[in-house]
């Protein structure tokens, strides 16, 4: 008996189904193939590439932080130290530099820069602010008391100061023997790995001594 060309296709739709039902039992569409080998391994290098990125920005966040945060903490820190020096200067008296050559040279008249200041407080004691280059530190002293460090890393540290004469000086033909003005300059390095900054100020006494 001749088929006709449309039992003929039935007849082979039947038989890819058969083949296809024998390959998969369950439905064509909940049929999955499994994943292989080299597309499992090429997953987890992504992964881990992708792991390890986050891992290096989290770290660089985080001493990004750190760096602020001693930025932060070592200005602070140095803007009080010399706000302090400014307010104490500024109700002073009897200003001299701390080296010997310096106060000669104060004494007769010529604007000095120096490492270092004394003075009288308005409690009447004696203050002196050094400079330690070795250690980086900026000291403060009053009296008989110890040292106290204000600022550490700190790079530089100069005080300009500008004498004049009281009236008494004037009159007796004495040596300068008051400030007009001081200038301050400090560099320090918040951290190790922060640029210097450089804080500067100007400050002149109020009470001096004009007799």
């Amino acid at each position: 008996m001749q088929q006709t060309p449309d039992q003929s296709a039935v007849r082979v739709k039947c038989a890819v189904r058969r083949i296809r039902t024998a390959r998969c039992p369950l439905p064509t569409a909940h049929c999955r193939r499994a994943v292989s080998l080299v597309e499992l391994l090429i997953a987890l290098a992504i992964g881990s590439a992708m792991l390890l990125a986050t891992a290096v920005a989290l770290d660089a966040v985080v001493r990004a932080s750190a760096i602020n945060v001693d930025v932060a903490d070592g200005l602070m820190k140095s803007r009080l130290a010399v706000t302090r020096m400014l307010d104490e200067i500024r109700v002073g008296r009897d200003h001299a530099p701390v080296s010997t050559n310096a106060v000669n040279s104060f004494r007769l008249g010529s604007g000095v820069t120096d490492s270092g200041l004394t003075f009288t407080a308005a409690d009447g004691q004696t203050v002196c602010y050094t400079y330690n280059s070795a250690a980086k530190t900026l000291s403060m002293q009053r009296g008989t008391s110890s040292a106290v460090v204000l600022a550490r890393r700190v790079d530089s540290f100069s005080v300009q100061l500008i004498p004049t004469r009281s009236a008494e000086a004037v009159r007796v033909g004495g040596t300068y023997d008051l400030l007009t003005r001081a200038t301050i300059t400090l560099t320090l390095r918040p951290s190790e790995d922060a640029q210097s900054t450089t804080l500067s100020a100007s400050v002149s006494p109020r009470q001096q001594k004009w007799d």
